[in-house]
């Protein structure tokens, strides 16, 4: 879909939002929650390779990394660089899917955090994110499990769904948690290759530090 249908459609579901051709943002209030308005800034470049950059401007989140916005460009901080690669081959190919499946879900987490002091939807730390994001799409843990999974997968070595379930509970990968297992380890294949086998280096680097901490102790 050309970028300028794409604005058109957001501008139908978000009318707050206005286009600057110019600057090519978008800038204008979204409604969170009834009567829970923010005000943003959306650049729409960089765009389909990476989220848009959006910036909350009206001052209500604070620009604090553990608020998860950038402290040296003000832009919010969605998800992990793994993840939003999912994401941008899956459910969020349009820019009205971005603002509905990740904007809407950012700010309604950051409405809940002002008032209960913690994230509904949970969130992903900033040192540790290459692990949280396999946990997060496999299910599991424990990361020497992780590592060897994503090892095997990047060697060619993949399951199959009656495959037994990597996490070790002797059932078929299709059947194991209802099919949950499953549908995390098939959306290994739109991880880029190289960023697969950069995340692999990331792991057993962290594994090995993390057995040399433990011997000093």
């Amino acid at each position: 879909m050309r970028i300028k249908d794409q604005i058109e459609k957001v501008q139908i579901a978000f009318p707050e939002l206005i286009y600057n051709e110019e600057a090519h943002t978008l800038k204008g209030e979204l409604e969170a929650f009834p009567n829970d308005v923010y005000t943003v800034l959306i650049e729409l470049d960089p765009w389909s390779t990476h989220f848009p950059r959006v910036y909350e401007i009206g001052e209500r989140i604070p620009k604090k990394i553990d608020r998860h916005v950038y402290t040296t460009k003000g832009n919010c901080c969605f998800t992990t660089p793994r993840l939003e690669e999912i994401y941008l081959k899956t459910k969020v190919k349009t820019l009205l899917q971005f603002v509905q499946h990740i904007v809407l879900p950012y700010l309604q987490n950051n409405s809940y955090y002002e008032h209960y002091q913690e994230y509904k939807f949970g969130e992903f730390s900033h040192t540790d994110s290459t692990l949280e994001s396999y946990q997060t799409l496999l299910g599991v843990e424990d990361r020497m499990l992780i590592y060897n999974i994503l090892l095997n997968y990047y060697n060619g070595k993949k399951l199959t769904a009656k495959s037994d379930c990597y996490c070790g509970s002797k059932r078929t990968l299709r059947k194991c948690t209802k099919g949950n297992h499953k549908r995390g380890y098939e959306l290994l294949k739109y991880i880029d290759k190289e960023h697969m086998a950069s995340d692999i280096k990331i792991l057993i680097r962290e594994i090995v530090d993390q057995s040399k901490r433990d011997r000093n102790i």
